[in-house]
């Protein structure tokens, strides 16, 4: 069900791949949690697309969520972002503009930070 959800160009959304003919775009954050599902029960050749989305993507990502659910699925298939913790200590910062994360967007990004996660 999860690689059925999968975008033709890469990544995961909320759920819907096309409407009206029209792909619709990937988000940060729900491709690095399938990406880390998928691990085990898929080949590389399957995710490949997704896993180049979010590397092109990650620089630019600076919520806890997508963050840290991006770091987690590039790590389960091998690829640590270079600078992830210093990436990760940038998301922390912002808390002082946009107020404090919720406990489950503190979650993800304390796991991210922890390199490369045995799955």
């Amino acid at each position: 069900m999860i690689l059925d959800r999968q975008l033709p160009k890469g990544g995961w959304n909320y759920g819907s791949t096309v409407v009206f003919g029209k792909e619709l775009y990937p988000l940060p954050d729900e491709t690095g949690l399938a990406l880390y599902a998928l691990l085990g029960h898929v080949g590389f050749v399957q995710i490949e697309k997704s896993i180049a989305y979010l590397k092109n993507r990650i620089k630019q990502l600076s919520s806890p969520l997508s963050l840290g659910w991006a770091i987690l699925g590039l790590n389960a298939w091998g690829f640590q972002p270079s600078e992830y913790q210093e990436m990760i200590l940038e998301s922390f910062k912002r808390q002082e503009r946009f107020g404090n994360y919720s406990t489950v967007g503190y979650c993800i990004l304390v796991l991210a930070s922890q390199g490369k996660i045995n799955t």
